[in-house]
């Protein structure tokens, strides 16, 4: 912003407000009548008459303003005194580097435009302005221009005739002793008096006369001198013309002409005088001098504004009419008569009444009764008239009033704009936002708004059926940390976050959300940014469609093709222990047959056929523990039970007791007396059944041996661990097939390598699972995870 620079002759200025004595008085109608006219001609919405004083402009006058000063540095008007013959104009202040951050320009009362008229007097400095001032761009046309010039001479008469009457009223007691002829005319405001004595061939003048004529007090006039005064051209010619009959022919004579003054002033003047004569001879000639410019001017301005407003009435594209007190139209332009449909002579036939629509009748009648009473200066509303041909033609309807000296309504000036269309198009878009809304509510899928704060804005019915809301006032507002828990409300904060930083759509991208109650849903969703106009991001527009069954059948078809591929594996597997243990059964029966066949020793055929019979013994126990494997696969999901864990390993040790206590292994229970698991009984028996025997089996004769037991709940398992002190076994070299079938690592003369095979089988077809870890001359730990959900 750039401060207003100080004029040359600041000092000077200053001083001739001073002189004026116009500073912080009260308002003064003729002024405030010349702001109104301003504002009015230029159709702006504030008008001013402002002086500058040293450290602030005050307005004498200011329309459309509250305010009544203002600090100088950020005056338009100090601008504008700098250029005291020039009008200074500003069409766009935001454009304008001096006032485009001008606090005047950024807040109340929004100038962009403004247009100054320097008030100037008669020794050139500029003591402030007439201005004008409106809320958006604009640009004077050149009568707009020449009108402002006349007013802002006007408030220079104001205030030279105010400075005058200031000094009549210090000169009164002065006044009062003149002559007779003074005390005569000064009960007249304005009216001064003259008086042409012939015998003596001399003029005198009133004060008042003289103030007029802008001489000084002691300025002697003659009849010459007088005429010359008179504007040069009609009025100067006019004059003489009158002056000459009134002496010739005794013709007295009342002219309004236009004179121009001393300082060089334009002022409008009435003049009236009279000729005595003494024996046919002019003996003096004497009349009044009446200062009425002020009215003149307005007179002539009331004419030109009176012609302007009447093509304004009559060329205007929106409705205008003139309305009787009585309801009939006085007058109606053309676009009034054809919104409606009616001939002008068809309108003036008719009455408010005949042309508005029944039900709006009451309120405009209601309206125009206030107005009448002075409860309003105006009124406005939407209205409803009827075409000639009855169809509907809404409009806004703008009415006031004009009123005669007594207050009493002469008429009132109504002006109409059609808002058909835009009528038809809002019923035209409530339709569509009612089916926008039906489709919203009853589409199956979570919609909503959200602001740039991630509140909600607009929630449809699935949404609220999801949050278990009936109104959606109870979501509207809030955030996701107002519904959800934080967790899952700080996911969606940082999502929205997201779209609104990068301006980029997160689209079906699947999300879980955690209620209060701790039911999860898994959605897939969208979020897509929502912008203005103007590009910038305004929310986001979410969409979540409900997957939570779906994934559940997921996970569920996925859980069957994992136990279908287990199963398969499990199948395949068997077959090849079937394929592999039967062939061998078979390819030995075939060799001992075939020996059978060709051996004639009787001695050495009753040893073959004891060879058969171990073999016949062999396949019959191969196929038992086939029939065992097959059972463990089979029987599982009608036996699975709670059981007590520890009192199941207290069970399994007393029956193994005396193997205990023959082979000086300790047993440790460790196991929580109240935990359980959920398996198959006998798969848990054989399990601990099977890891006891071999902890006992396997023992190191060098050590104290033991075998311990304990368990401990994570996650969805619960984990037995079961570790002893033994042999071990060399896992890098065994590891993997330590749970094979017929897998056995010791030499040991009892070992069959089945049991652990059958284990592992058994474990697996409860849902759990079971691990080794072990080293040789150390011992060997097993952990078996039994699954909670079973």
């Amino acid at each position: 912003m750039k401060k207003p620079d100080l004029p040359s002759d600041e000092n000077a200025r200053l001083q001739a407000i001073k002189e004026y004595s116009i500073l912080d008085t009260i308002p003064e109608k003729d002024f405030d009548d010349i702001t109104a006219l301003a504002a009015y001609i230029c159709n702006t919405s504030v008008s001013t008459i402002t002086f500058i004083d040293a450290d602030r402009q005050w307005f004498k006058s200011h329309y459309g303003l509250e305010n009544n000063q203002t600090v100088r540095d950020i005056s338009f008007c100090a601008h504008a005194i700098n250029y005291p013959t020039e009008i200074f104009e500003i069409e766009d202040s935001r454009q304008d580097e001096r006032f485009a951050d001008n606090p005047l320009v950024t807040g109340d009362p929004h100038v962009i435009f403004y247009a100054g008229v320097p008030l100037v007097n008669r020794e050139g400095h500029a003591l402030g302005t007439i201005c004008i001032i409106d809320h958006k761009p604009k640009k004077l046309s050149d009568e707009q221009r020449k009108v402002l010039r006349v007013l802002s001479n006007q408030v220079m008469r104001l205030l030279e005739l105010r400075k005058k009457n200031i000094e009549l009223d210090e000169r009164k007691i002065v006044l009062q002793q003149t002559l007779n002829f003074f005390a005569q005319t000064s009960e007249v405001a304005k009216v001064g008096g003259w008086e042409v004595d012939f015998e003596k061939n001399k003029l005198d003048w009133t004060y008042v006369t003289k103030e007029i004529h802008e001489v000084s007090f002691d300025f002697v006039p003659d009849l010459r001198s007088a005429i010359e005064f008179y504007e040069a051209g009609e009025s100067r010619e006019k004059i003489k013309e009158v002056v000459d009959n009134a002496i010739e022919f005794g013709k007295p004579f009342d002219e309004v002409l236009k004179i121009i003054t001393a300082r060089g002033n334009e002022r409008w003047v009435r003049t009236r005088g009279k000729v005595e004569f003494v024996n046919n001879k002019p003996f003096r000639m004497y009349g009044v001098f009446q200062d009425i410019h002020s009215e003149k001017v307005k007179e002539i301005q009331l004419a030109r504004s009176e012609e302007r407003f009447r093509k304004t009435f009559d060329h205007a594209t929106n409705g205008m009419a003139l309305l009787a007190p009585d309801g009939k139209w006085l007058k109606v332009n053309k676009s009034f008569c054809e919104m409606l449909g009616y001939s002008v002579n068809e309108m003036l036939q008719m009455s408010m009444s005949d042309i508005t629509h029944p039900d709006d009748l009451e309120t405009d009648l209601r309206y125009l009764r206030e107005l009448s009473e002075n409860n309003k200066d105006h009124y406005q509303f939407e209205k409803r008239y009827v075409h000639k041909n009855g169809h509907i033609v809404w409009a806004i309807m703008s009415r006031s009033v004009v009123k005669d000296q007594y207050n009493h309504p002469l008429h009132f000036i109504t002006q109409v704009t059609d808002i058909t269309a835009r009528k038809e198009a809002e019923q035209i878009i409530a339709e569509e936002r009612t089916l926008l809304a039906a489709i919203i509510d009853n589409i199956p899928v979570n919609i909503f708004i959200k602001d740039r704060q991630s509140r909600k804005i607009l929630v449809n019915r699935q949404e609220m059926r999801y949050m278990g809301v009936q109104n959606e006032m109870d979501v509207i507002g809030k955030t996701d940390y107002e519904l959800y828990p934080a967790e899952s409300a700080a996911v969606s904060i940082a999502e929205d976050k997201a779209v609104f930083e990068t301006g980029e759509a997160m689209l079906d991208k699947e999300t879980f959300s955690r209620k209060y109650d701790g039911t999860e849903h898994c959605f897939l969703t969208s979020k897509i940014p929502l912008k203005n106009s103007d590009g910038e991001i305004t929310g986001l527009l979410g969409i979540s469609y409900d997957i939570t069954e779906r994934k559940n059948n997921e996970k569920k078809l996925k859980d069957l093709l994992d136990v279908t591929s287990e199963q398969n594996i499990r199948l395949t597997n068997f077959a090849h222990i079937v394929s592999h243990n039967l062939r061998s059964h078979a390819t030995n029966f075939s060799m001992l047959l075939s020996f059978l066949e060709t051996e004639k020793d009787q001695t050495a055929r009753n040893e073959l056929f004891g060879l058969l019979k171990k073999a016949s013994d062999n396949l019959t126990e191969t196929v038992a523990h086939l029939n065992e494997v097959v059972a463990v696969n089979t029987n599982i999901n009608q036996e699975i039970q709670r059981i007590n864990l520890y009192e199941a390993i207290q069970k399994v040790q007393s029956n193994v007791q005396a193997q205990l206590i023959r082979e000086e292994v300790h047993c440790l229970n460790e196991v929580d007396r109240n935990l359980a698991v959920f398996a198959v009984p006998a798969y848990l028996d054989s399990i601990l059944l099977n890891f006891l025997t071999n902890a006992i089996k396997y023992r190191d004769n060098n050590k104290e041996s033991y075998v311990k037991l304990s368990a401990k709940r994570e996650n969805d398992y619960i984990i037995l661990t079961i570790e002893d002190n033994g042999i071990g076994i060399d896992m890098k070299r065994n590891g993997e097939k330590l749970f094979g079938m017929y897998k056995t690592f010791h030499g040991n003369k009892d070992a069959r390598g089945v049991g652990l095979f059958i284990t592992k089988n058994q474990v697996e077809a409860m849902g759990g699972k079971i691990e080794a870890g072990s080293a040789l001359g150390e011992g060997t730990t097993f952990k078996i995870h039994f699954h909670e959900k079973n």
